[in-house]
């Protein structure tokens, strides 16, 4: 009889180890999860702003949520830091309001907040206006392919795939659910644009809805995460970023250890 955890892999298109998963993440309540996010803004965009590379201060991200711009740094930079406090800021609404889930609207709503240019063509995924074509290839085809070469531009069914990967997750934990959802759609890069930041705020999205503090990327370990991505794209095994982020989530587990 085939584990569950194979049927859970199958249909996310990677791996990770289960049983390292830590017992216990601490959480509180929802209202005060947010209330720390909302209270260290700065700092939250700031460290956002540095995996999505751009070069500004602390001091600068400050004074740019504070509604001054800065010099030194182009008008599309320090609108792009903006864009993600606006962002941060519409997370924690929906998660206070009890709006927030793993769902296409919420989805492409997080990515329509991050895009440079929104418009309706960037709030749907990137096979919406592709016509399939059903005598070629049959819909379980079709999907192989798109699993097989998730960055393919225009790769087909995206929203079945979608909604049969966040119906799986549906077994996970809170925290174990969040971060397979940031791996499956970093494979899968549903949007043309963005779609590392929007897996990240969906990550946390999930996680602030069960009281989990939500996860930020400190300097000193941006290189360090981009790598564990990396490695994760060539070896769909998910378990070092599953291990990095308990780490910050739950100092002092032994899943930190796996990197």
């Amino acid at each position: 009889m085939p584990r569950p955890e194979n049927a859970l892999f199958d249909t996310l298109g990677f791996t990770w180890d289960r049983s390292l998963l830590p017992v216990i993440i601490p959480a509180q309540s929802v209202e005060l999860v947010c209330f720390k996010v909302h209270k260290s803004l700065s700092q939250f965009v700031w460290e956002a702003s540095l995996l999505e590379g751009l070069a500004l201060k602390f001091s600068e991200i400050q004074t740019l949520l504070d509604g001054v711009s800065v010099s030194g740094h182009s008008i599309a930079t320090q609108a792009q830091v903006l864009r993600l406090a606006s962002c941060t800021k519409r997370l924690i609404a929906m998660v206070r309001s009890g709006h927030f889930g793993l769902t296409r609207p919420v989805f492409c709503e997080i990515n329509s907040l991050l895009v440079r240019q929104p418009s309706q063509g960037n709030s749907v995924f990137r096979d919406e206006q592709y016509e399939l074509n059903s005598k070629s290839s049959s819909a379980d085809e079709l999907r192989a392919a798109a699993l097989a070469s998730p960055r393919l531009s225009g790769a087909p069914v995206l929203n079945s795939i979608f909604n049969e990967g966040t119906t799986s997750l549906q077994v996970c934990s809170p925290f174990e659910r969040a971060v397979a959802f940031f791996l499956f759609s970093s494979v899968q890069s549903f949007f043309v644009e963005a779609n590392q930041p929007t897996s990240r705020f969906m990550m946390n999205g999930v996680l602030l809805s069960h009281g989990i503090d939500a996860i930020s990327i400190p300097l000193a370990d941006v290189q360090h995460f981009e790598e564990i991505i990396e490695r994760f794209r060539e070896t769909r095994d998910g378990s070092a970023m599953m291990g990095y982020l308990a780490g910050l989530c739950a100092p002092g587990t032994s899943f930190d250890k796996v990197r």
